[in-house]
């Protein structure tokens, strides 16, 4: 069961957030954990990817605000990463690109 913070997220259609807050249960090693497997799902699918980074962002604003500083700058740091490899992978993809920063910026 979902800490009672989480409640929101049952209504939000973000699975890669639901499954790195049950992943957060298990502290930043379980957070990494499930990075790497959902990196793996989105390979090939710029979509998928955007959405996991856009997940990343959000998951890092929102353990800030609740104070979990360990957290919040794990999803800081993935955050990044997962920018820096989807420019890495789609860097010629013009369509890729516009969807990243309609959907991003």
């Amino acid at each position: 069961m979902l800490d009672e913070r989480f409640e929101w997220w049952r209504d939000v259609d973000c699975n890669f957030a639901q499954i790195f807050v049950n992943n957060a249960k298990d502290g930043v090693e379980g957070i990494k954990e499930y990075y790497e497997r959902a990196r793996e799902e989105v390979a090939g699918d710029y979509k998928e990817f955007v959405r996991l980074i856009y997940d990343l962002n959000m998951l890092c604003w929102f353990y800030y605000e609740h104070g979990d500083n360990e957290k919040s700058k794990t999803f800081s740091d993935l955050y990044y990463k997962a920018e820096d490899e989807f420019y890495e992978i789609y860097d010629d993809d013009d369509e890729a690109l516009r969807y990243h920063f309609r959907k991003l910026d």
